[in-house]
């Protein structure tokens, strides 16, 4: 995303991106005879964080 505004915009000379990094796991069907195809995922707490980025245009 950066890279395309920072090649269309030539007014844009950096930007910076703050990301969450959160998981999902898939969800364990197999107790209700069910199969889980990678189609339902459950939010977990851990781990979790912030990626940060900044991206600036080159010299």
């Amino acid at each position: 995303m950066a890279d395309a505004v920072l090649g269309e915009v030539p007014q844009v000379q950096d930007i910076h991106l703050s990301m969450p990094n959160k998981h999902c796991l898939p969800v364990n069907l197999t107790p209700l005879g069910l199969d889980n195809r990678n189609e339902i995922f459950m939010p977990v707490d851990e781990p979790h964080g912030l990626i940060e980025a900044t991206i600036r245009r080159g010299a």
